[in-house]
């Protein structure tokens, strides 16, 4: 597990991984707002250096 991707869905918080674009932070904040407004959850792994919801 990446140190900080419990993170991840913090207000324009975003990991670095060695493939990651740099578009994480905002969006997957919004995301999970929603989702735990329903009542979901949401949650990221990360596997053979890929993040996974």
């Amino acid at each position: 597990m990446h140190p900080q991707l419990h993170r991840i869905f913090e207000r324009f918080y975003t990991v670095e991984l060695h493939n990651a674009d740099g578009h994480l932070g905002l969006g997957l904040y919004i995301t999970a707002t929603l989702v735990q407004a329903m009542d979901g959850k949401i949650t990221a792994a990360v596997k053979d250096g890929r993040i996974y919801f």
